[in-house]
């Protein structure tokens, strides 16, 4: 048995371990990661028979941002949508583990056992929040760093591999490839004397020139902010909040999981600079250490926001707190000291695999009554409404276990990638890093108003069964009508009030709520008189959305009486008009409409005489 025997096998275990740490959910529960399994699933299914996507999506050429399809699209119709997200996610960060490893064992061989922390930190704060096209770039960005590290010169060949590397990357996240080529840029500038620097600088930007223009393109197909759904103003973190919580903006979890991280990385800046004091470390550390310092002190300092792109500081981390950890020089340690240190690293790998599967497991638990739903036999074609409050970790960054994920606000992208259908909340405004844009015409006219998405979770914190917190609930039924169907994901009390204004119930399990709209069997009556013009109705107290019949002598006759039913006919609290060639009918407002109160199950009758045509009122008077 070699040396290396007892190393491999040890990665072997750890990779088994990190798909062990993912299966124990049906799916793991993230972010943004929704959205990207239902705009993969949408592109493979573009063109299928009796689908609405063509017409209201136009394909985008996504040259910036493919990380997560590239893998999904081609799988999702192989294993189906389920089988193909699980297996993405373990290639990124299965991607991510082993290019940990290849670095390592590029800078210097006799740390190798170092190599099991890419697996302890592959559950990272990015793969919670779903930024998987950001995941897998960072994960072909260490390859990449592997191979420059090893590269004791760089001919021309090894610059242009390293150039399509970086443009691969750039493909997949333009963002990480971005930081990956600074990283690079400083491993070949620090290398031999002043003049020789600055050729190699040369060389090294005309390899990186595809990246450039990459990334120049996607600047030029970037849409105005007023498209981007999520623009912002930019606003920072307070420094002490920032701090408070740093280490679990990349090891979420449990704190010890994310400061051992810290502590170790500290440990590594303080032997790195000891080592390039000394000059007898690698030859990449003065780099590395210069360039972790560098993304650390940016990740400090950069805003939580800028306009049109959220969580922005965060994205600094993975690399700033992982190359430190390639700066600890166990090689120098006695052979009793060394074989403690890889205990320990052994050690922290798995529990904090172990952890990771926990918080896993925890995560899907207290949201299995949602997921339930994507196991109901529900067929859907046309379009569907999210409405989604979620109660269990919308928590301020300083109590959560991943700081700013909400993993349910956008959870329908399963749905519609398990039953079909489409959702208005969709990845589709940056055609650089987006699978699709709107068809403009399609989403103004042909779609239904779209609520914004926080709707319900403005009115979340009123008291059930309060009256302004029905009369929200009330506007969000009415929102729904327009829909194929409702996914409510709220408290089962909120479900009755869309109950009782004529929903009809699909499922429903804990906090989601499945229907679709059917209304009540409300019935007008009226005299056969010719010119009658038409009957308007709509939900009160609103009067801006109504239905129109028309009334043209072909409705129903009964003794001696036209009755007209009105198709989906709200439930509860109603309104009537007679407008048209007649007047209003007896009784009605000022705005001549009559109120109904009809109830789901039974009939209501609203007998409508009219009136005639009130004057207007003399001028003075």
């Amino acid at each position: 048995m070699t040396r290396s025997a007892p190393w491999l096998a040890a990665l072997g275990a750890a990779s088994i371990a990190l798909w062990a740490a993912l299966a124990v959910v049906p799916l793991l529960p993230t972010n943004d990661g929704p959205e990207h399994v239902m705009m993969g699933y949408i592109e493979s299914h573009y063109d299928d028979p009796g689908t609405i996507y063509s017409h209201y999506l136009a394909p985008a050429p996504q040259f910036a941002g493919r990380g997560f399809a590239a893998l999904f699209v081609p799988l999702e119709p192989l294993l189906g949508w389920r089988t193909a997200y699980r297996v993405t996610v373990y290639l990124l960060l299965l991607g991510w583990s082993w290019g940990f490893a290849a670095l390592v064992v590029a800078l210097e061989p006799r740390r190798r056992w170092l190599a099991l922390l890419g697996f302890a930190t592959a559950f990272q704060w990015t793969v919670y929040m779903g930024f998987f096209a950001f995941v897998a770039g960072s994960a072909v960005g260490l390859w990449l760093l592997a191979f420059a590290v090893a590269t004791r010169a760089f001919s021309g060949r090894r610059l242009v591999v390293l150039g399509l590397g970086l443009l691969l990357q750039g493909f997949l996240h333009v963002f990480s490839a971005l930081t990956t080529a600074a990283v690079v840029l400083a491993l070949v500038v620090a290398r031999g004397t002043p003049r020789e620097r600055l050729g190699a600088a040369a060389r090294y930007a005309l390899a990186g020139l595809p990246l450039l223009l990459l990334f120049l393109l996607t600047l030029r197909h970037a849409p105005t902010l007023a498209r981007m759904p999520y623009a912002e103003a930019t606003w920072y973190v307070p420094l002490g909040d920032k701090l408070g919580y740093l280490h679990r903006c990349f090891q979420p979890g449990p704190d010890w999981r994310g400061l051992v991280v810290l502590a170790a990385a500290a440990l590594g800046v303080a032997r790195g600079a000891l080592r390039w004091r000394r000059g007898d470390g690698p030859a990449a550390t003065p780099a590395l250490l210069l360039v972790a310092l560098a993304l650390l002190a940016v990740a400090v300092a950069a805003p939580e926001t800028l306009p049109g792109w959220q969580f922005f500081w965060e994205r600094f981390l993975p690399l700033g707190l992982l190359l430190p950890l390639l700066l600890l020089d166990v090689e120098r340690l006695p052979r009793p000291g060394a074989l403690a240190a890889a205990v320990l690293v052994c050690a922290y790998s798995a529990a904090s695999l172990a952890a990771a599967a926990s918080m896993n497991r925890k995560l899907y638990e207290r949201t299995a009554d949602v997921y339930s739903g994507l196991d109901q036999p529900i067929a859907r074609s046309g379009l569907r409404l999210p409405m989604v409050r979620d109660p269990w970790f919308a928590l301020p960054p300083s109590r959560s276990p991943v700081p700013g994920m909400v993993p349910m606000h956008a959870v329908a992208g399963l749905f519609v990638a398990a039953q079909g259908g489409m959702i208005p909340y969709m990845f589709i405004d940056h055609p650089a890093v987006h699978e699709f844009v709107g068809r403009d015409e399609a989403w103004e006219v042909d779609f239904p108003p779209r609520p914004a998405p926080d709707k319900l979770q403005r009115v979340a914190h009123l008291p059930p069964g309060s009256p302004e917190r029905l009369a929200a609930l009330d506007e969000l039924a009415l929102d729904g009508t327009a829909y194929e169907d409702v996914i409510l994901v709220s408290a089962p009390v909120d479900a009755e009030r869309f109950r009782r204004r004529g929903y009809v119930t699909d499922y429903q399990r804990g906090d989601l709520y499945m229907a679709h709209y059917r209304g009540c069997d409300v019935e007008v009556e009226l005299p056969p008189v010719a010119g009658l013009g038409k009957l308007e109705y709509g939900w009160w107290p609103r009067l801006d959305t109504r239905r129109t019949v028309e009334l043209d002598g072909a409705q129903r006759i009964e003794e001696g009486r036209l009755r007209v039913p009105l198709p989906g006919a709200p439930c509860g609290a109603a309104w009537v008009r007679l407008a048209g060639g007649a007047g209003p009918c007896a009784g009605s407002d000022e705005g001549g409409r009559l109120l109904v109160e009809a109830s789901p199950g039974s009939r209501a009758t609203v007998r409508c005489e009219p009136e005639a045509p009130r004057a207007p009122a003399a001028p003075g008077r």
